[in-house]
């Protein structure tokens, strides 16, 4: 079966090679180059360079209703396409191309968390599971026949980056079980259950809230890296400092913490020392290890504290 496979960054080569590796990819398409670095020169995705360096034919359309693009990828006679973070919707005359139709290996269980970020808002909504899903592509927002889905646990200190590194693996036995499935004929099922919608994360998306509870608190820094990140601000006698980057924290058991309940929500309770600060939430606390100042470096919460002296009862807000 001849395979058109649509892809950009780089989290998604091990599915492309994949592909290479094991069924006839006749072609690629994905991103145009785009400028990069100080001389802002023209840089190609992850996929076209490996589908260059593989020798396979790479198409980077800037509109997907080209009719040139439409016509040179039908020359290929592509009987399937795989989509994996495209970028872009395909419109209905990229998805009638192909006879035995598009399929998308979407990073949820499908219909929770259709959209452009999937992986992010299970963790900040604080699933505790979540997979693949391999469906057919319809012109809706994911809502496709679902060919195949297979789930794993959340773990409760996964962020992001390494739940998506667990869940490439998934994609592959997701997609050998999806083309298994499409090769014996198979059309699909309707999906089933409650919708839900994780639409792409925005800067104001990473704001903290001290006033919620410790768990939804450390969720949300999970499930904002690499970006925007979960960010607060702190401003006392001896600094002023409007974004604060909280890129690693924990959970902190309040039976371990013999402090004032008169103590504010948002409050510094306690440093510890060599590691990080401690801050009420509501209820539970957050220990802080790993912050990152406006322009400045990552850095420990310890070397922060030690260069903004930062104390206890300074209020984060």
């Amino acid at each position: 079966m001849k395979i058109a496979f649509f892809g950009t960054p780089e989290y998604v080569l091990p599915i492309f090679e994949y592909l290479l590796k094991n069924e006839d990819v006749v072609c690629a398409v994905t991103r145009s180059d785009k400028p990069f670095g100080r001389h802002l020169q023209s840089v190609p995705s992850p996929i076209k360079k490996i589908a260059i360096e593989k020798k396979n034919s790479v198409f980077t359309p800037e509109n997907l209703k080209d009719k040139d693009f439409i016509s040179q990828l039908s020359t290929f006679n592509p009987q399937l396409a795989i989509v994996v973070a495209y970028g872009k919707i395909l419109p209905k005359e990229v998805l009638a191309l192909f006879p035995s139709g598009c399929v998308n290996l979407h990073f949820s269980i499908l219909p929770k968390y259709r959209g452009a970020a999937p992986i992010q808002w299970a963790i900040i909504k604080g699933e505790k599971e979540t997979g693949v899903t391999g469906f057919f592509m319809d012109e809706g927002l994911d809502t496709g026949k679902i060919i195949f889905q297979k789930k794993i646990k959340i773990a409760q200190n996964d962020d992001t980056v390494a739940l998506q590194k667990k869940l490439i693996f998934v994609a592959i036995d997701v997609l050998s079980e999806t083309l298994e499935k499409i090769k014996k004929g198979f059309n699909g099922e309707s999906q089933k259950g409650e919708a839900s919608y994780a639409p792409p994360l925005k800067k104001s998306d990473g704001k903290i809230d001290w006033n919620q509870p410790a768990e939804e608190i450390h969720n949300l820094i999970r499930g904002t890296k690499p970006w925007p990140n979960a960010h607060t601000a702190i401003e006392n006698e001896k600094s002023k400092i409007k974004n604060l980057k909280i890129l690693e924290a924990e959970i902190f058991p309040s039976s371990h913490l013999a402090i004032s309940p008169s103590f504010p929500v948002g409050s510094v309770v306690f440093i510890q020392k060599n590691i990080g600060f401690i801050v009420k939430c509501n209820p539970g606390f957050l220990l802080v290890k790993t912050v990152q100042p406006a322009s400045k470096k990552v850095m420990s919460s310890w070397s922060f504290l030690l260069g903004h002296k930062l104390a206890v009862t300074d209020k984060l807000s």
